[in-house]
């Protein structure tokens, strides 16, 4: 289920209006370590000082 729910939160997240929805999905997640860094990517504005680790 984890993964079904993963593949819908990464496509839903392309648009700007879909975050809580996606946050509320990630929610679901069984994975807490899964479910936090999916949780802190929806919530981060700059998602490449992210990915490298400056935020």
């Amino acid at each position: 289920m984890d993964e079904l729910i993963t593949k819908a939160i990464l496509v839903a997240s392309s648009k700007d209006e879909n975050k809580e929805i996606c946050i509320s999905l990630a929610n679901n997640l069984v994975d807490k370590k899964l479910k936090n860094t999916l949780i802190d990517i929806l919530e981060t504005d700059d998602l490449k000082s992210y990915i490298l680790g400056e935020k």
